[in-house]
C-alpha cells in the first residue's frame, strides 16, 4: 500500500502524524494508535493525500522539506506484530483461517514488513529516531513532549483480546515462516529469531 510513487497514490486524503516540529511514521500493529489519537487532539497531523500508514520514502516524495525535520516510529518484535496483525483481521475483516493457514497465504502482506516504512535508499536516515513497543509506548510519548514541548497523554487503545503471542508458535513452522520472510527485520531492529 504505502510505497506508492506519487503518480500512483489514492485519491483519498488522511490525517497523517506530519508537522513542523517532527514526523511520525505508524507502522501497523505497533501502538502507533493511541499516539496518532493524541497528535490529532493536539493538531499535529496533516492532511496528505496517501494512506494513513506511509511510508518516509513517500512522504519525502510530497515535500522534500520533511527531510529536515526528526521522523519518529515504533518497531515491534516481528513474531509479537504478526499475531497482532492476524488478530486485527480476524476482528476487523472477520477472517476465519486458523493462524498457521493465514501464517502462510499473509507473511508477505505490506503491514507486516515494518523496515520498509522506515528506509531510504535500503537505509535508515541520520534523522530517524526507533522506539520498541516492548519498551511502552509511555517512552516515546514522554520523549515527545519533553523534546517538542508538548503535552501528550498515554492512552491503551489495544482493541485485540488478551493473549500470549508464543501460543501461536508452537508449531516450528510458524517460527521456521517469520524467520525467513521478515529476516530484515529481526537484524535491523535486533530481535532474536528464537522463542523464549
Amino acid at each position: 500500500m504505502r510505497l506508492f510513487k506519487i503518480e500512483k497514490c489514492p485519491k483519498q486524503y488522511y490525517d497523517i502524524i506530519v508537522n513542523d516540529k517532527f514526523i511520525f511514521i505508524q507502522i501497523p500493529k505497533t501502538g502507533s494508535t493511541s499516539i496518532y489519537d493524541e497528535c490529532t487532539k493536539n493538531k499535529l497531523v496533516t492532511s496528505l493525500n496517501c494512506y494513513r500508514h506511509e511510508g518516509l520514502n513517500f512522504i519525502l516524495q510530497i515535500n522534500k522539506n520533511y527531510k529536515e525535520l526528526p521522523v519518529y516510529c515504533v518497531v515491534r518484535n516481528p513474531f509479537e506484530q504478526i499475531v497482532s496483525w492476524y488478530l486485527h483481521c480476524k476482528r476487523v475483516h472477520n477472517i476465519k483461517l486458523e493462524f498457521n493457514n493465514w501464517l502462510k497465504e499473509n507473511i508477505n502482506d505490506v503491514h507486516l514488513s515494518q523496515s520498509d516504512y522506515i528506509l531510504v535508499n535500503n537505509k535508515i536516515p541520520d534523522n530517524v529516531k526507533i522506539f520498541k513497543f516492548e519498551n511502552g509506548i509511555d517512552k516515546i510519548v514522554e520523549y515527545l513532549n519533553k523534546t517538542h514541548n508538548l503535552n501528550l497523554k498515554t492512552l491503551d487503545l489495544n482493541k485485540n483480546e488478551k493473549y500470549n503471542w508464543k501460543d501461536y508458535y508452537k508449531n516450528k513452522k510458524n517460527i521456521d515462516i517469520v524467520v525467513k520472510h521478515r529476516e530484515k527485520e529481526f537484524k535491523l531492529f535486533n530481535y532474536p529469531t528464537n522463542i523464549n
